[in-house]
């Protein structure tokens, strides 16, 4: 396998990570949230005693900014990982 690019893994994984992110910011805009959530854990036997909060936009911001950069950095730091054992 060749040299991969940090900051293409990164901006990848960041894209990714913002995108899920903001879906899911919308699902909370909308109402939708809480029902998905439940369905996601009903199918891993689980049952919620988790609420989801009125929608806030500046929190939305924070959440899609803070989980695509964690998604950039976790990407180079794959990339990094990568290269140094495929040496």
């Amino acid at each position: 396998m060749n040299h991969i690019n940090g900051h293409k893994l990164g901006m990848f994984f960041g894209g990714l990570a913002g995108f899920v992110h903001i879906l899911w910011s919308f699902f909370v805009a909308v109402g939708w949230a809480e029902s998905i959530m439940d369905f996601a854990y009903s199918l891993h036997f689980i049952r919620s005693t988790q609420t989801v909060t009125s929608f806030d936009f500046m929190t939305a911001v924070g959440l899609v900014v803070f989980a695509a950069l964690l998604g950039y950095a976790l990407g180079c730091v794959a990339a990094l990982i990568w290269n140094y054992v495929r040496m």
